[in-house]
């Protein structure tokens, strides 16, 4: 009796988890189509029948590459829309993408080629892909691996005076297009984070307002002159008044320019506990030879547990919950590399995560062993004169 394949029969090594159980994604499609090319070359080379698996090799190549455009040209979208303040599935963003409905890979190209200024990073990138886009010239709507002839009957191959294709030639350039795109793909989407912190102006990235405030130095005496930085960046005197404006009301950047704005008010008293229990809580490590489930033997850090208790519950005697948290959020905007702006609401989230118990909070610390992330986060978020003081 024949069994229904789109449903699960028991065997999980031979069932793929698709849709709401699997995630599916363009991003997985495109990996899927890479990876069958992938198989193909290895069995182009085991059995030698490059004349007919030619076919299902290019078409999982164009495919990949389609699918790689129209991540690329989704987060450019998203970008626009993060600068333009409006929603993603605004009716204009809507009637564009329904552009992207198409198989034509130069149409995609040049959807992309009209977006792509939104961010100078990403036009720098895209331009070493747009020559190895040539390749896919050959095929505009996606059907010439597929069918002998088009929608007209007219032969694909023929009519292009097409007579060899060397697979070497071609998987090599799909190899670096791939590549490329995942790169380019890769960067938008961390590009995309950078513009959802709000930081920007209509030319200028978060990025380079921070380059600014570097070039600025010291407010009172510009180490860079105003026209410099005009002439840099290709931008006017408002452009730049209102980047200026930014940098002085950013906790991170506006310790470029000699000004720091502190998040919270800790005392004297909580950053030497908090220095000398990091100091002492150190000294308590030492390296122990333990063994894994699989009996395999390995060492690791530990620290006595009675002396450690004792540094915690002097510490916690003089830090208030509300200075544990903090050092906590500046811990983890380090640890997890978060942008400044995310401290607000990291220290926020875990203010209500650990309901007022220091005691449970504590293991964020690391028993002294995050001491480094600490510095980097107090620093990042420009709070120096509290990194300096527990150095």
């Amino acid at each position: 009796m024949k069994k229904n394949p789109y449903e699960f029969h028991g065997k999980p090594f031979v069932t793929a988890c698709v849709g709401i159980n699997g995630g599916t994604n363009d991003d997985y499609i495109r990996t899927g189509f890479h990876e069958a090319l992938r198989g193909i070359v290895e069995r182009i080379k085991e059995t030698k029948y490059e004349d007919v698996l030619v076919y299902p090799l290019i078409f999982c190549a164009r495919h990949s590459v389609e699918l790689g455009l129209k991540i690329i040209l989704r987060r450019l979208f998203t970008i626009h829309a993060i600068k333009d303040k409006i929603n993603v599935r605004n009716q204009l963003y809507d009637s564009i993408l329904k552009k992207a409905h198409t198989h034509n890979i130069q149409s995609l190209n040049e959807q992309i080629l009209k977006y792509i200024t939104v961010d100078e990073r990403v036009e720098k990138q895209y331009q070493s892909i747009i020559e190895y886009l040539e390749d896919y010239n050959i095929d505009p709507e996606g059907d010439a691996f597929r069918y002998t002839t088009n929608v007209s009957d007219t032969p694909h191959m023929e009519s292009k005076n097409i007579t060899h294709i060397s697979l070497d030639v071609f998987t090599e350039n799909y190899y670096s297009l791939y590549e490329m795109i995942d790169n380019l793909s890769y960067s938008l989407s961390e590009i995309i984070e950078e513009y959802k912190q709000g930081i920007f102006t209509k030319k200028l990235s978060r990025t380079q307002i921070s380059e600014i405030s570097l070039l600025i130095g010291d407010i009172k005496d510009w180490k860079t002159s105003k026209d410099e930085i005009k002439k840099k960046y290709n931008i006017g005197s408002k452009e730049l008044t209102d980047a200026v404006n930014i940098i002085k009301s950013h906790r991170e950047f506006s310790m470029n320019i000699g000004k720091e704005i502190k998040f919270h008010n800790i005392s004297c008293a909580a950053l030497e506990a908090y220095k000398e229990y990091q100091i002492n809580a150190v000294k308590l490590m030492h390296n122990q030879k333990v063994k894994d489930p699989l009996g395999l033997e390995y060492e690791k850090i530990v620290q006595d547990g009675d002396e450690l208790k004792k540094l915690e519950d002097k510490f916690l005697s003089i830090v208030s919950y509300d200075d544990l948290i903090f050092f906590i959020a500046c811990i983890e905007i380090s640890k997890t590399n978060l942008y400044s702006e995310q401290l607000d609401s990291t220290y926020e989230e875990l203010f209500e995560a650990y309901h007022n118990c220091s005691e449970s909070a504590l293991y964020k610390l690391g028993g002294g062993r995050l001491h480094g992330h600490l510095k980097a986060g107090l620093k990042r978020c420009g709070q120096m004169t509290y990194c300096n003081k527990i150095i």
